[in-house]
């Protein structure tokens, strides 16, 4: 409205710089928005609320195509396909997530679950072992860590030293 007001008395005056402001300021506001806005908030895909699962992984997909550094949609999906039972992915899914972030220690109890469903064996594979004991290292009493941690010692044979982890939860 202030620009409208503008134009229309610079209309009687100077007819030029009238009709520049009126081409230029709606031309700026687009390519401020995007730049620095969200073009992909005004696909419909993106704006319905998914129904099932399947549409939300797939909502999520497209976001993070078009936007792979952001952190919170990356690891959402890689939860997402763990739900899904999806264990490939997920695990690729929180490799990217990880990169992104590399200083979440939950995410590497979470990426190591991942990676021991995904495994054949499953067994904790020598990368998950190495996961675990980074967010045991940066947290101490993680819960989930502790129990995975525990797991794999135990999986392992070596019953005492799962019992001395576990107990730790309690």
């Amino acid at each position: 409205l202030a620009v409208a007001f503008a134009i229309s008395a610079l209309w009687q005056k100077s007819r030029g710089l009238a009709i520049a402001l009126a081409v230029a300021l709606p031309l700026a506001a687009g390519g401020l928005y995007l730049w620095k806005g969200t073009p992909a908030a005004l696909d419909a895909a993106n704006r319905t609320p998914p129904k099932t699962l399947p549409e939300a992984v797939a909502q999520l997909e497209r976001l993070t195509q078009a936007d792979p550094k952001n952190y919170g949609d990356m690891v959402t999906l890689a939860r997402a396909y763990m739900a899904q039972q999806h264990f490939d992915k997920a695990s690729a899914t929180y490799a990217r997530a990880m990169a992104l972030d590399p200083e979440d220690s939950t995410i590497y109890v979470e990426y190591a679950e991942a990676l021991l469903r995904n495994s054949h064996e499953h067994r904790f594979t020598p990368e998950a072992e190495a996961l675990l004991k980074r967010a045991l290292e940066k947290d101490p009493n993680n819960q989930r860590a502790l129990f995975f941690m525990g797991l794999d010692q135990r999986m392992n044979g070596d019953a005492a030293g799962a019992v001395a982890t576990w107990e730790k939860l309690l």
